[in-house]
């Protein structure tokens, strides 16, 4: 019976997590696909456009998925959104919204 007469000290936390993203979940890409993608990626890095890219992929022998050669067109497209996918990688944060410490 000594144990029901002590006083029980409970601390509760309680917390409200909001997870942010501002971009939609990203699809899957092909790994040959991601091998091509960086290689245009770094080419461009070295301060070529999109034509010079587009000749040296073709140059060097690598083939686009579903046409037969690279162009300057694709080459812009296809980075614009390879960019725009690695800036949406890091665009997933978690803010704590409302945190409640209680002493009973």
């Amino acid at each position: 019976m000594g144990q029901l007469d002590e006083k029980v000290r409970l601390i509760r936390l309680r917390f409200k997590v909001s997870l942010t993203s501002r971009g939609t979940p990203l699809p899957v890409i092909d790994r040959d696909q991601i091998i091509v993608l960086n290689e245009m990626f770094r080419l461009s890095g070295e301060g070529l456009n999109a034509v010079q890219i587009a000749a040296r992929m073709n140059d060097t022998g690598w083939k686009p998925k579903l046409v037969g050669a690279f162009y300057g067109k694709l080459v812009w497209a296809s980075l614009k959104k390879y960019r725009q996918r690695l800036a949406r990688e890091h665009d997933y944060v978690v803010h704590i919204v409302e945190e409640y410490l209680e002493f009973c």
